[in-house]
């Protein structure tokens, strides 16, 4: 049986290669993404299911990253939740 090599973010369980749903959220900073990643949102839809405040206190997520979500929720016709 060979050992098949996993990449970090698979051993973290993000399986990142293994995605079903687009990746639509903008390009945002590691950090940023990395926070999301550990929340599970991997899409616009899955953080407009987020309130604007829950989202902004994650560490890694200033107020330029709260803002071009909320530009990229608003191309797509969503909003944070309320």
């Amino acid at each position: 049986m060979v050992a098949r090599r996993l990449c970090f973010y698979c051993l973290m369980g993000y399986n990142w290669h293994m995605e079903t749903q687009p990746n639509d959220l903008p390009k945002l900073s590691a950090p940023a993404h990395r926070a999301l990643a550990a929340e599970g949102i991997t899409s616009l839809r899955e953080l407009a299911s987020h309130e604007e405040k829950e989202i902004a206190s994650l560490h890694g997520v200033g107020p330029k990253v709260v803002r071009m979500m909320k530009e990229a929720l608003s191309e797509a016709g969503l909003a944070f939740a309320k």
